[in-house]
């Protein structure tokens, strides 16, 4: 299995995303004129993150080009199914959309939802942005989003 690996600097949290949803999350931004998004799922090891699988938009979701605004009910169903097919192991972890820019940057309303899902949960989550030549990922913790810096391989 292929991973591709992210840090916070500041908080030395690790994310870990399987290739394949790393390609998955490119092929769909790169497949469509709207935005597209979902949610994150996969395991919390204690600070870090491990994606291990995602949704994608369904019936009732809102696209436009500059937006996503998802049903939750439709995706908190699959969330809640991957949680008691892993026995538990697995929990929501975040967000991804897509943006139409090269290399994304988060706009004020990403910051502003990822803020208000943090006061919702009261956990840390991961947030990834793709755009049509790079991912971004940040991480929001106390209500505050910092970006993670993509560890290459390698070198």
């Amino acid at each position: 299995m292929q991973y591709t690996h992210w840090m916070n600097p500041l908080t030395g949290t690790f994310l870990i995303i399987e290739e394949e949803i790393v390609t998955s999350i490119v092929t769909e931004g790169c497949n469509t004129i709207n935005e597209s998004g979902g949610v994150l799922i996969g395991q919390r090891k204690g600070q870090h993150f491990h994606i291990k699988q995602l949704t994608f938009p369904m019936t009732g979701d809102v696209r436009s080009r500059f937006g996503i605004r998802r049903s939750a009910r439709r995706h908190n169903s699959i969330i809640q199914q991957a949680i008691k097919s892993s026995g538990g192991k697995y929990w929501y972890l975040g967000e991804w959309h897509t943006h139409p820019q090269r290399i994304p940057t988060p706009s004020n309303t990403d910051f502003a939802t990822w803020k208000r899902i943090y006061n919702e949960i009261k956990i840390p989550i991961v947030c990834l942005i793709a755009g049509t030549e790079a991912i971004v990922a940040y991480e929001t913790k106390a209500g505050m989003s910092m970006p993670m810096e993509q560890i290459v391989e390698g070198i």
